[in-house]
């Protein structure tokens, strides 16, 4: 009992240990990304797209407008 009690103590302390070292100089940054990656990969595709416009907008344009923040630029385009 005392021992399984003691190993359960190690297993434990190696679990944290690993999970701190990974996470103080951002090493398991490459695991959450590839999780990550993974989770949308395996769920598919929602929605297909059915149409996708690129909007160009030159100096001249944004000049004509300058305190509008770009977010509000929706109305313009339409």
């Amino acid at each position: 009992m005392k021992r399984l009690f003691l190993q359960g103590i190690l297993v434990l302390s190696l679990a944290c240990g690993v999970a701190f070292g990974l996470d103080w100089r951002n090493g398991g940054g490459f695991l959450e990304s590839a999780y990550y990656d993974l989770w949308h990969h395996l769920a598919g595709e929602r929605v297909g797209t059915s149409h996708t416009a690129i909007v160009g907008v030159d100096d001249e344009s944004l000049s004509l407008f300058p305190t509008t923040p770009l977010v509000f630029w929706g109305p313009h385009f339409a």
